[in-house]
C-alpha cells in the first residue's frame, strides 16, 4: 500500500469517525470540494443532493443514469461523501439507488464497509448491511481490513453485534494467528474480546490468552476490570493466564 493510499485511508477513516451531521461541516473531503473531486457536473449535483439529504433528488438523478458509484480524483465516491457528512437520508437514498458499500476505490484502498465498521455510528453500519454490505468484506485480503477486525480494534461494541448478526466470521484469522480478537489487545479493548468469547470465538485461544496476559493497563481502570473478566472467561475455557 503506497504512502498516499495509507494517508487517504487514514483521513477518510478519521472523517467517518468524527464529522458531525451538519452538511456545512463537510465542505471538503481529502482536501477537495465536491466540485474539485468530480468532473462530471451531474455527479456533482448528485453528491450535493446526497450530502444535503435530498432523497428524492438522488433517486431522480440515479434514475436518469447518473453514476452513483462514480470515483472522484481523490478516491472518494458519492457514498463516501454522504457517509462522511453523516446524512443518513442521503446515504439511504444512494444505497437504494445501488451505491456499492463494498466498492474499494483504488486511491483510498478501502471500501465504505471498512470505514463505517470502525466508526461511532452503528446506524450507518446498519444501513450498509441492509443494502448489501458484506460483513466479511476482504478489502485487500488482510485480516486487519475486515469489518469485524476494525470494529473490535476500536472497541465499537454495537458495530460488533451488528456484524456478527449479519454473518461476520468470528473466527477468521490469518497465517500469523491474528484475528478480530487479537486485534483488540494493543488498544486494550478487552470488553470487545469478552463479547467475542461470549458469542463463540474459539480460534487459538491459547495465543489470545498470551496476548491478554502481557498487555498491561492501569490498575483499577475499566480496562483492567474487563481484562480480569476475559481472564476468567479464558479459564472457563481451559486456558490459564498468569497475572
Amino acid at each position: 500500500m503506497s504512502k498516499l493510499k495509507r494517508l487517504l485511508s487514514l483521513f477518510f477513516g478519521v472523517v467517518l469517525m468524527s464529522v458531525t451531521s451538519s452538511c456545512s461541516a463537510l465542505s471538503q473531503l481529502g482536501g477537495q470540494t465536491i466540485r474539485q473531486t468530480f468532473t462530471d457536473e451531474k455527479v456533482v449535483v448528485l453528491v450535493e443532493a446526497a450530502v444535503a439529504g435530498e432523497s428524492k433528488k438522488v433517486a431522480q438523478l440515479a434514475a436518469q443514469g447518473v453514476d452513483v458509484n462514480a470515483v472522484g480524483n481523490n478516491g472518494a465516491t458519492p457514498l463516501i461523501w454522504a457517509l462522511s457528512s453523516r446524512n443518513k437520508s442521503g446515504v439511504a437514498a444512494l444505497l437504494r439507488a445501488n451505491a456499492n458499500p463494498n466498492l474499494r476505490a483504488e486511491k483510498i484502498g478501502d471500501a465504505p464497509m471498512y470505514f463505517v465498521s470502525m466508526g461511532d455510528d452503528p446506524e450507518l453500519l446498519r444501513l450498509l448491511l441492509e443494502h448489501g454490505g458484506d460483513p466479511n468484506h476482504l478489502g485487500r485480503g488482510r485480516i486487519e481490513e475486515r469489518p469485524l477486525t476494525q470494529a473490535t480494534a476500536k472497541g465499537r461494541i454495537e458495530n460488533i453485534k451488528l456484524l456478527l448478526a449479519a454473518g461476520a466470521d468470528i473466527n477468521a484469522h490469518d497465517s500469523f494467528e491474528e484475528s478480530a480478537a487479537t486485534s483488540a489487545i494493543d488498544s486494550a479493548q478487552f470488553e470487545a474480546i469478552a463479547l467475542l468469547l461470549e458469542r463463540g470465538y474459539t480460534y487459538n485461544i491459547s495465543y489470545l490468552a498470551r496476548g491478554v496476559q502481557i498487555r498491561h493497563v492501569p490498575p483499577e481502570s475499566d480496562a483492567q476490570r474487563w481484562k480480569d473478566k476475559v481472564i476468567v472467561m479464558l479459564k472457563e475455557r481451559g486456558v490459564t493466564t498468569r497475572k
